[in-house]
């Protein structure tokens, strides 16, 4: 079991075997009808989590459930969340921690907490696995900001030859990214949860990383901005604003986006907040772009009274008024973005 899914896991295993290269090419003669290769490894994948009592098969399962796109696990919900959960927390009670198999479970309970139908009703109780969320994000955020990156530049590398090769795997991993971001399951495909994740995440800002190189975030960004993949261009650009200060004149083509992506304006507005500053002056592209973006109409010398007034009454406002594109945005901090650069 163990070569055989340490050989479909890694593209470069020394576990593949003449035997193994064999087999694969058998498949590719099988008749039409029968199941495909992915749903064989689904059904390989939940038998050895059944019965697997070894971390290291089981781990290398977990691995490779990861990386596929969601096939139905024959196997009893409750029973795979508890063994993933015994496994993450055995793995801090260690001496020391196992970090590698600890990157594993966690990713793989973000994996399950998305995917699989009912996860979250049951990740969602009360579980002694947060007291160590903290430590596994330390471990787990440069692994998958890695990742990140060198998928993002095998896709340039690639995508005039096999786009959709590439087409999905540079978001994913971002979302995979994200999904270390909270102190408790939060699933992104979700609009309200979504928010919740761009204004409450941390994504690393409170680890060391004076010493690694994150500006090809904003190159990605940029790239799926322009191909129009508005989530993860969101995601490139949420990821960077948290681990560096951004200029505001890179902020100002997301702040005009007029996709109508709400995911991309909750992204644009934390990375402004984070731009601004009391004490400099703010570039009038900026301003024009915050006021637009929080639907304030651009104040300019020689505009009536009205205009004022509408900024006045959004910093007033106790709260947001229902329906209001912003709604789940911490109002406090649109309200100071938008007294600074006025």
């Amino acid at each position: 079991c163990y070569i055989v899914l340490e050989s479909l896991n890694s593209p470069d295993s020394s576990f593949r075997t003449p035997i193994y290269i064999v087999i694969r090419y058998l498949l590719h003669f099988l008749p039409k009808g029968h199941e495909n290769n992915e749903d064989k490894t689904a059904s390989a994948m939940s038998w050895i989590l059944k019965i697997s009592t070894n971390p290291d098969v089981f781990k290398l399962a977990l691995d490779l459930m990861v990386t596929m796109s969601y096939q139905p696990l024959n196997i009893q919900l409750s029973l795979l969340i508890q063994k993933v959960l015994d496994m993450f927390k055995e793995c801090f009670n260690s001496s020391p921690v196992d970090k590698s198999n600890a990157v594993s479970f966690g990713r793989a309970l973000i994996y399950i907490s998305w995917k699989i139908d009912g996860a979250m009703k049951i990740l969602g109780r009360p579980t002694p696995v947060w007291k160590h969320w903290s430590s596994w994000r330390s471990l787990y955020f440069p692994q998958a900001l890695e990742h990140c990156r060198t998928s993002f530049h095998r896709m340039k590398e690639t995508v005039s030859t096999d786009p959709r090769e590439q087409a999905n795997d540079t978001p994913t991993a971002l979302r995979m990214a994200l999904g270390a971001g909270m102190d408790n399951f939060v699933n992104p495909d979700k609009e309200d949860e979504y928010v919740e994740l761009v204004w409450h995440g941390k994504f690393g800002s409170e680890l060391n990383f004076q010493d690694v190189e994150v500006d090809w975030l904003m190159e990605c960004a940029r790239h799926f901005h322009e191909a129009e993949d508005f989530n993860a261009a969101g995601d490139a650009l949420l990821l960077l604003s948290d681990l560096k200060n951004i200029s505001q004149d890179s902020i100002v083509p997301f702040l005009n986006n007029r996709s109508g992506s709400p995911r991309l304006r909750h992204c644009a507005l934390r990375a402004a907040c984070r731009a601004v500053n009391i004490n400099s002056p703010c570039d009038p592209s900026f301003i024009e772009a915050v006021l637009t973006t929080v639907n304030i109409p651009p104040i300019r010398r020689g505009h009536n009274d009205d205009s004022f007034a509408n900024v006045i009454d959004l910093l007033k406002l106790p709260d947001w008024p229902q329906l209001h594109p912003l709604l789940g945005s911490p109002l406090i901090d649109i309200q100071r973005l938008v007294f600074v650069v006025l």
